[in-house]
């Protein structure tokens, strides 16, 4: 059986839980691709850049709350180590 893959950046992964111009449409399409067993994968890196961006959109919101977003986003990715060698 074949598995589609999919590297997924921080800018759209933002995208489940920020409000932008593009966000429902996007949203629309993963839990689409998701249904249809496309495989998402990230770099460790991703952690980072959502919690930046978590810490910066919602500055006023407890550290637990930040904390669940961050995991309810990553949910479905699955991060994996690259080494300089091995662009995606």
């Amino acid at each position: 059986m074949r598995t589609d893959v999919v590297t997924i950046d921080a800018s759209y992964v933002a995208k489940l839980f920020l409000e932008e111009k593009d966000s429902p449409e996007f949203r629309r399409w993963y839990r689409a691709m998701q249904y249809h067993d496309v495989e998402f994968r990230s770099p460790h890196l991703l952690v980072y850049e959502l919690g930046n961006t978590i810490a910066n959109e919602f500055p006023d919101v407890d550290e637990s709350t930040r904390s669940k977003i961050l995991e309810n986003a990553l949910t479905g990715i699955q991060l994996q180590d690259t080494e300089p060698d091995q662009p995606l």
